[in-house]
């Protein structure tokens, strides 16, 4: 993904929410999609809208899915140097 643009990027990972309302047991692969995505990927504002999905999943879906996600959600916050990304995690976190 790395040759495309970060707004189609963008446009591509917020579509995810939408197939996750069609098909919640599917989280798990969008899941590593996204994750793979956000190991390349500089841009704060792709991270924060990946974190946006997996907070769709926390929410909409729970159960595993609650559960993985906030464990990536983990993983990142202590790997990231981003302010705005650190407030995002603990404000979902926290909930």
């Amino acid at each position: 993904m790395s040759e495309m643009s970060t707004e189609y990027k963008r446009d591509v990972v917020k579509s995810l929410a939408n197939v996750l309302k069609t098909y919640p047991k599917k989280y798990d692969v969008i899941n590593n999609f996204l994750i793979n995505i956000m190991k390349k990927e500089e841009s704060v504002i792709l991270k924060s809208d990946i974190i946006e999905v997996m907070n769709f999943e926390i929410k909409e879906i729970g159960g595993q899915a609650k559960t993985d996600c906030i464990k990536e959600l983990s993983k990142l916050l202590s790997a990231t140097n981003y302010n705005r990304i650190h407030f995002q995690i603990l404000g979902i976190i926290s909930r």
